[in-house]
């Protein structure tokens, strides 16, 4: 299975003006967040999905081997589902399954990731986290809710 880890990064914030970028215990907080991607394992490609040019650039800087993609225009703004954003990803990027996590999220270590990663594989894994499945048609096991109270359904780029 090709796990694609993908970090969804705004270049606004509404409630904390640049929180991507900020930094907690001298580095940004991105930058846990994508160390602890990059040396799991288990992982085989880890890509930044943002609106801004600066934190493509400062990702880039810190992080040559992690890709970039810029979200569309459409997918711009404080009220976009993050399912929306997920779906599109899960249609133009490479891999099997889709690990979405944020970069506000420093405390992640690999080994989570890891133990994620063998829990889906051995279907052990809660319908409530995030975890697409199915390349670039993706489907999602059970009904769960997307964070906006939505059911996650069936994507397909067919």
């Amino acid at each position: 299975m090709e796990v694609t880890a993908v970090v969804p990064m705004k270049g606004n914030s509404e409630r904390v003006p640049g929180k991507n970028l900020r930094p907690i215990a001298g580095r940004p907080f991105f930058e846990w967040v994508l160390e602890a991607l990059m040396d799991a394992r288990r992982v085989d490609h880890v890509f930044v999905d943002t609106d801004s040019e600066k934190i493509a650039d400062e990702v880039t800087a810190r992080f040559p081997d992690v890709g970039i993609h810029i979200r569309p225009v459409e997918l711009h703004g404080d009220f976009v589902p993050m399912h929306d954003i997920v779906a599109h990803l899960a249609s133009v990027l490479p891999g099997d399954a889709f690990l979405q996590t944020h970069a506000t999220n420093p405390l992640l270590t690999s080994a989570t990731i890891e133990k994620a990663i063998e829990a889906y594989e051995a279907d052990e894994i809660a319908e409530a986290i995030a975890f697409l499945i199915g390349g670039n048609a993706a489907s999602i096991r059970g009904a769960g809710l997307g964070s906006d109270g939505r059911a996650l359904v069936r994507l397909s780029t067919e």
